[in-house]
């Protein structure tokens, strides 16, 4: 176990985004969603395919490069492509994390070769902003338990 300062956490920590889940935002259009990318790619590709397509062609060979202890994703839909893109069929454990407020949120982790996969819940929406915030004590002591 260790503690990182916030500084210290970029040079410990591996940051990617290989395979966007949500809609890309550029050349002045404002996606939004996957139904409006789909619509802008048209009928001849299906964005979800096109995603898993490149996820699964890359990210083993990502993790396997960079050798990390852990995974962390962000969200139960990102951990399931997760899943997907690395053909993982092993038991997922789910723990549940008691809140103070907000919805039901759990931390889920499977185990892949040699590296721990953890999907804590979503920091996006402010409402989640709102549950870390109120949860934060709860959310580390399950994280802690896995």
């Amino acid at each position: 176990k260790f503690q990182l300062s916030n500084g210290e956490a970029l040079n410990e920590c591996y940051l990617t985004d290989l395979f966007p889940l949500s809609a890309m935002r550029g050349n002045g259009v404002s996606v939004g969603s996957a139904d409006k990318l789909q619509f802008l790619i048209g009928k001849n590709d299906n964005w979800i395919d096109i995603r898993r397509k490149y996820a699964k062609s890359n990210l083993a060979k990502e993790i396997k490069a960079v050798k990390p202890e852990i995974v962390i994703t962000q969200g139960k839909e990102v951990f399931k492509e997760v899943l997907v893109a690395l053909d993982i069929k092993g038991k997922v454990t789910e723990l549940f994390v008691p809140s103070l407020k907000g919805k039901r949120q759990f931390i889920r982790k499977v185990q892949w070769n040699d590296t721990l996969i953890v999907s804590v819940p979503h920091i996006g929406s402010r409402r989640m902003r709102t549950f870390w915030r109120s949860n934060l004590e709860q959310i580390k002591k399950v994280f802690s338990e896995m």
